[in-house]
């Protein structure tokens, strides 16, 4: 978060949306006015659309300050970091998912966050990318317990079987998170 702050402020805001949130990097940085409410954030995210779920995460203190910070200076406008906005409309998201795997990679050092070509890859690839505040995300929800019904609405998942793809693919604990008993 530091190496955000140093590049740039629109930067370290995208991220700590990332970090309280669990966004996925389109919907944060298209996040509008509109889904800040009084104590959560509400949104149909992107990907999940289709199905109309919506993601209801709380609103925690650093990112209350952020909100009213660019509330505050920022003047309106529909979205709550516009600059990041136009930049993801621009080109789909490049700019900003390369960006984002900068400072990955200036916070972390390369050695630690890109994988070399190798037999399957063509190209290097992030190890780190904006993905990884949403698995962080998910993996401090189970291991604080956290009810599997309020774990779904926040990552804003229609399936307990989400739960279980969480945990294989990133290596998650959510195991704890019960699961849902049939009457």
């Amino acid at each position: 978060m530091e190496c955000a702050a140093n590049i740039e402020e629109d930067l370290f805001d995208l991220f700590t949306i990332g970090l309280y949130t669990g966004m996925r990097l389109k919907d944060a940085s298209l996040l509008r006015w509109e889904a800040v409410q009084e104590h959560f954030l509400e949104i149909i995210p992107f990907k999940t659309r289709r199905y109309g779920t919506i993601a209801r995460v709380p609103i925690t203190g650093e990112l209350r300050k952020m909100l009213d910070r660019r509330r505050e200076t920022r003047g309106f406008n529909q979205y709550v970091i516009p600059s990041i906005a136009d930049l993801y409309w621009h080109d789909a998201g490049y700019t900003v998912s390369k960006h984002s795997q900068k400072v990955f990679v200036q916070a972390l050092g390369k050695e630690n966050t890109v994988m070399p070509k190798g037999e399957r890859r063509k190209v290097n690839v992030s190890i780190y990318t904006f993905e990884s505040f949403r698995t962080t995300f998910a993996s401090l929800l189970g291991s604080h317990d956290t009810e599997y019904r309020t774990v779904m609405e926040m990552m804003g998942w229609s399936s307990w079987n989400m739960l279980k793809v969480y945990e294989k693919k990133y290596n998650l604990s959510l195991i704890h998170i019960s699961e849902p008993t049939r009457p």
